[in-house]
């Protein structure tokens, strides 16, 4: 609990201050707010933040104000200028372009995690072979990676074929969800058109998909 002093204005003020502030007192154990009061010590209320709009914020006022006989803190509400708007918009964006690569990370995760940088890296080269077996060839790369998995040649060319496009519709998506929400971020043209942009949207039902 805080207290004031209105009489000093010194706030916030604890019971303890007031035992220290008083010496030749002996207070009880626990001093009760009517005990405090007669000693002009008052407890006082937090008032929560109230709503805003996007160009106005709010500070704690500087000391508690008195209302209906007890003792508030409350808030100042300033509105921005447009300098300050201007430049509240440019880092939000900023921020939400941040929020939205992270999004897309988490959300590539898994399957990037099931397919690892390295082998993707040698994808366009094993997706050359698997099509060479597929249209009834032979490759030298596709007979060594399915006999280390004891799988006929056409087996690990479908394999290859398959994990690739699976990838590919996870990706694809992804990442067209990523630009999506970066052109509407870079198309926000107030605050209020950026509060609009939800950089959650998306990831879930794609990545189920």
């Amino acid at each position: 609990m805080r207290y004031f002093h209105p009489e000093t204005g010194a706030f916030p003020y604890t019971l303890t201050q007031l035992r220290q502030d008083n010496p030749g007192v002996s207070f009880p154990p626990a001093i009760t707010d009517g005990l405090a009061a007669s000693y002009g010590v008052y407890p006082v209320t937090s008032l929560p933040q109230p709503e805003l709009t996007a160009a106005q914020v709010a500070e704690r006022a500087a000391q508690p104000e008195e209302q209906d006989g007890a003792w508030v803190w409350g808030w100042t509400i300033q509105d921005l200028s447009a300098p300050e708007i201007a430049e509240k918009l440019q880092a939000q964006k900023a921020e939400m372009q941040q929020r939205a690569k992270e999004a897309y990370s988490t959300a590539m995760q898994p399957i990037s995690e099931a397919y690892p940088l390295e082998e993707r890296e040698g994808w366009p080269e094993q997706i050359e072979a698997a099509k060479e077996v597929v249209a009834n060839g032979q490759s030298d790369l596709i007979d060594v990676l399915a006999a280390a998995r004891e799988l006929s040649a056409a087996d690990m060319a479908q394999t290859i074929l398959r994990k690739q496009a699976e990838y590919r519709v996870v990706y694809g998506a992804m990442t067209a969800n990523l630009h999506r929400l970066g052109d509407l971020i870079a198309a926000a043209a107030s605050l209020e058109d950026l509060a609009a942009v939800d950089v959650a949207d998306g990831w879930v039902l794609l990545a189920q998909e």
